[in-house]
């Protein structure tokens, strides 16, 4: 039997991690600012350690508040950078399908709309009588209304404020880790006993480099999707290449979603700028294959050589086990979930590995990964 010591010991235990993970539900956000902090910083930190290392006199080197300024600036400016390179691109592709002759293009896609109404009118979808572009324009007019239109803009506006009261949040605790190198883990031994502090230290080290891995294997993977879909769409003459290429790379991020979704934005796109270009003919359907072509040839690519170097092999994580997990992590928190699946998934497999290997079940589990 139990002694009152440890029943009150696992009470308390129970009690401690009842709180926590009430405040973790009822403070999801600031848990997300500290550990997307905790990536940026993890980013950073070679760079702040290569800055403490130089000498700014004959005596003194750099700050730690100085070399995390210096730190987060250039990650700053290097995004900056990135985004003025990619938005005239995009800025010319607006341009181009404004210019779009919608008289023309609602010209060739007459006999088709005839077609289709007269499908719709045998199967009574809609009246004898019904105009299938005035059915259309009825519907849309009855979404974009004033008072949409007046909700849209209000919750874009108050969307653009929480992203900059998010960016300065998470940019903010990001300098204090920058600044602190062991604050983090500092952070993490508060809610773990005394005598656990070391497996704790080891576990948050090898987390570390793994996802380390893992978010360079994603930049890596993302300049692959991007030069081999920014290759396939100029071969073939589409306008505004770099830009489609760029969406569809980064959408490639998101699990099995995000390959279909960029396919079909940039077959849209691609359309579109055909036809702002004035061309009106049965070309588009083609042009339309090929993209869809180069974003499937590049997928396959990257589902066969580029994912499996990332995954399998940095993270230690078997095909089968990443498909499952994203699956699950999908049908529970949706994009966002799939999103942070493998990361999540790593942290859980890591800290079971360190703590609980004793147990038969765990110990077969992650006997594949091997920590550096």
């Amino acid at each position: 039997m139990l002694d009152n010591k440890k029943v009150v010991k696992y009470v308390g235990i129970a009690i401690s991690l009842a709180i926590l993970a009430l405040l973790v539900f009822k403070f999801t956000f600031v848990v997300w600012y500290v550990l997307i902090a905790a990536v940026i910083s993890s980013v950073g930190s070679p760079i702040v350690n290569f800055l403490r290392k130089r000498k700014i006199s004959k005596t003194k080197y750099v700050s730690p508040v100085l070399a995390a300024i210096i730190t987060l600036v250039l990650m700053m400016v290097c995004l900056i950078l990135i985004i003025m390179l990619f938005v005239p691109l995009f800025v010319r592709q607006v341009d181009i399908i404004s210019s779009i002759n919608i008289q023309n293009v609602m010209a060739y896609l007459d006999e088709p709309i005839y077609k289709v109404t007269d499908v719709l009118r045998r199967l009574k979808l809609i009246g004898q009588d019904d105009d299938l572009l005035k059915v259309i324009g009825n519907h849309l007019t009855s979404i974009v209304d004033a008072s949409s239109v007046t909700s849209f803009i209000s919750n874009a506006i108050s969307s653009l404020g929480g992203f900059f009261v998010s960016t300065f949040s998470i940019i903010f605790i990001a300098f204090f880790f920058l600044k602190e190198d062991d604050l983090f883990i500092k952070i993490v031994l508060l809610f773990v006993s005394e005598e656990n502090h070391e497996r704790m230290i080891t576990a948050v080290g090898h987390v570390e480099k793994f996802l380390s891995k893992y978010i360079i294997g994603l930049l890596l993977e993302i300049l692959g999707m991007f030069v081999l879909e920014s290759i396939g769409l100029s071969i073939i003459g589409v306008n505004g290449a770099l830009p489609l290429a760029l969406m569809g790379a980064c959408l490639n991020v998101i699990p099995y979603v995000g390959p279909l979704i960029g396919t079909i934005l940039a077959v849209i796109i691609g359309i579109a700028s055909k036809l702002g270009g004035g061309i009106v003919d049965n070309s588009l359907i083609i042009h339309g294959i090929l993209i869809a072509a180069v974003f499937i040839v590049s997928n396959w690519i990257d589902n066969f050589f580029l994912q499996p170097t990332i995954y399998s092999r940095s993270l230690q994580i078997h095909p089968l086990e990443i498909f499952l997990v994203i699956l699950v992590a999908g049908s529970f928190a949706g994009i966002l979930g799939m999103l942070i699946a493998i990361p999540a998934y790593t942290i859980i497999k890591v800290i079971a590995k360190e703590f609980f290997s004793q147990y038969e079940i765990i110990d077969e589990w992650t006997r594949n990964m091997k920590i550096e």
